[in-house]
């Protein structure tokens, strides 16, 4: 068993490859060379040792910056600034932000919790009714095309939660708005069948000039400029300043000198943003199980699916109940959320929730 390295071990390292000072010429290999073994005895170092590494490496850091201002401009020379500026957490390394995209990276609000619980039984509940709409043969393009949205909604719905949770709020409104071109989709199939044989077609010109988002509002009688839609795009799908002010932050900076601005990435924690994009995961998948109900009406039972409704409905209320009453709208921007609120309120009014 390999022992713990411990302070003395990071001092030999650090004079085997620096001596009493910089080495003369390139230092890229020796810090490279360096880092590499102190970083593969890290994990399994001692308390002392760590804190010696973390001390030694911070104000090695410090002197090279210093250093590598004064040094004439060259591949080795932008690559060790690179490196230095990894070290003290002013670059980025895109592995980490990789490694760290599947964890949730703070303890979730008890109110996503509750949000998360309802949105998984309320896709349960179209999952059931799928279940009963496959168990029989399927007639025509309109049926296979029906089931095979709904089961990608459900798709696009899972990945809008996690990346709320995540704090990915522009990367989950992209979905979102995906989630509302199915539901249309479905609808307009539901209502006139003859549309999923364009659909299908394989004519993709003909499709879109026909079928795409607006056209299919339009054909469903609706205004083709839907609202929630358009604010889905500005929020996320399309590149638009309104959706990249979410990235960016000011930088406190000493007076007289020029603002500074900070652009984020790998998620930025807003709860007002994160619970209205939940909210509007429940909302839509209520809406899936609405489209559902209908397109397979003949294949399902009436007194099960009163059952499994009323349920859901109860359960969500008391959410959305739970949600107006303990949401803390004095530390967040609520301002995606006021839609919501209005609601919310409403249904209050009205004795619903």
């Amino acid at each position: 068993m390999t022992r713990p390295w411990d302070e003395p071990d990071f001092i030999e390292l650090a004079r085997l490859h620096f001596g009493n000072g910089f080495p003369s010429g390139s230092m890229l290999p020796h810090i490279e060379a360096f880092a590499k073994e102190a970083f593969e005895h890290y994990e399994g170092a001692t308390v002392e040792g760590k804190a010696y590494f973390d001390d030694w490496l911070s104000k090695f850091y410090e002197t090279l910056a210093s250093k590598l201002q004064e040094a004439p401009d060259g591949p080795d020379v932008r690559k060790m600034k690179r490196t230095v500026a990894l070290g003290r957490k002013r670059h980025f390394e895109a592995k980490k932000f990789i490694d760290y995209f599947p964890t949730i990276l703070q303890k979730e609000d008890s109110l996503v919790d509750e949000a998360v619980l309802v949105l998984s039984k309320t896709l349960q509940c179209l999952f059931d009714i799928l279940h009963d709409a496959t168990q029989d043969c399927q007639g025509g393009p309109a049926k296979i095309a029906i089931l095979g949205l709904s089961y990608w909604l459900f798709d696009e719905l899972t990945v809008a939660q996690y990346l709320a949770r995540r704090n990915y709020s522009t990367l989950a409104y992209t979905h979102l708005r995906s989630v509302m071109e199915i539901l249309d989709k479905i609808e307009l199939f539901t209502r006139r069948p003859e549309n999923a044989e364009l659909w299908a077609s394989g004519d993709e010109r003909e499709v879109w000039k026909k079928l795409s988002p607006p056209r299919v509002r339009e054909l469903l009688g609706r205004n083709s400029l839907d609202p929630v839609y358009r604010h889905f795009s500005e929020e996320g799908s399309h590149s638009t300043f309104t959706a990249m002010r979410q990235r960016l932050r000011n930088r406190s900076d000493t007076a007289g000198k020029a603002q500074k601005i900070a652009i984020m990435i790998g998620g930025m924690k807003d709860p007002a943003r994160q619970m209205s994009i939940l909210i509007y995961c429940v909302q839509l998948a209520g809406q899936a199980i609405i489209m559902a109900e209908r397109a397979f009406s003949d294949r399902l039972h009436d007194a099960d699916i009163a059952n499994m409704v009323t349920q859901l409905t109860a359960e969500t209320n008391v959410f959305y109940g739970h949600f107006f009453d303990t949401f803390d709208r004095s530390s967040s921007n609520i301002e995606p959320l006021v839609i919501q609120l209005a609601v919310l309120q409403r249904m209050r009014d009205r004795g619903e929730i």
